[in-house]
């Protein structure tokens, strides 16, 4: 470098966690290194007119506020919502992660005897019980034919069912109480409707019913977990739930020419 060198200084800013590397070019002759008293740590580096302001602030924090700051989380809406398809596999399963994700209070359900999914011959699917885990239908459907059920996104679509819960649920067999239940096709909401007219009542609190058609493919799945995760973000924002839901209702049916089948049930 001829007559001048870098020095490469770097530390660690507490207030930001952030890696600061100021690289300086000065001459060889004017470095000096003190050869017993260690060098004094220097100051943060931050913009012209904020060093005192932090500095202040890290003289006087404790050492917990010091910490990274935690991964930012999406605050649970106060909204309880349940999805209910036939096997709780593919549409409430996809609804269930899509709303997840995003913050909701979510539970998702099927209302079968059995969970069932497609298996190599049409018309002859694989059915399991409902305590069957995810991960126990992946290592049977692998074990079985892996290339097959790999191919039609089965293996796939557990993989994606055994993070969000160990299991498919059954409706009948939950006590749980939802402000909306949505139900993936109409022979679904007859029979969600059905259960909660057949409980005995006992607090009185209203519950929304709404069922959106979904075919039961992969695809439909994702478009129709959007349209439910639109029909809450809405009702989320909403001043009044019970004046609102009907016009959203409305609304939807004009903006996605689906229709809606609306009822209120009582726990």
């Amino acid at each position: 470098m001829g007559d001048h060198t870098l020095i490469e200084i770097e530390w660690f800013s507490g207030w930001n966690h952030l890696a600061i590397i100021e690289v300086l070019e000065v001459s060889a002759d004017s470095v000096k290194v003190p050869k017993k008293k260690p060098a004094a740590r220097p100051p943060p580096l931050c913009w012209s007119g904020e060093r005192n302001q932090v500095a202040s602030v890290l003289a006087t924090a404790s050492p917990q506020a010091l910490q990274p700051p935690a991964a930012a989380t999406v605050p649970p809406s106060p909204l309880r919502v349940a999805v209910v398809c036939s096997s709780n596999m593919n549409r409430s399963m996809e609804a269930h992660d899509i709303l997840q994700k995003r913050g909701f209070c979510i539970r998702s359900f099927g209302v079968a005897r059995q969970a069932k999914l497609p298996g190599l011959i049409r018309n002859c699917p694989v059915l399991y019980d409902f305590s069957t885990t995810c991960k126990q239908m992946y290592k049977d459907l692998w074990r079985k034919n892996r290339e097959c059920y790999s191919s039609n996104g089965i293996l796939q679509l557990l993989g994606r069912n055994q993070r969000i819960k160990p299991h498919p649920e059954r409706f009948q067999e939950c006590s749980d109480p939802f402000d909306v239940i949505f139900t993936c096709e109409e022979r679904v909401y007859d029979r969600v409707v059905q259960d909660l007219c057949t409980r005995e009542q006992a607090t009185f609190q209203p519950v929304h019913v709404v069922n959106v058609d979904i075919v039961d493919t992969l695809e439909e799945a994702t478009l129709g977990a959007f349209l439910i995760y639109s029909l809450c973000q809405s009702l989320q924002q909403a001043d009044d739930m019970e004046d609102s839901l009907g016009q959203l209702l409305l609304a939807a049916e004009e903006k996605t020419g689906k229709s809606f089948l609306h009822t209120v049930c009582f726990y």
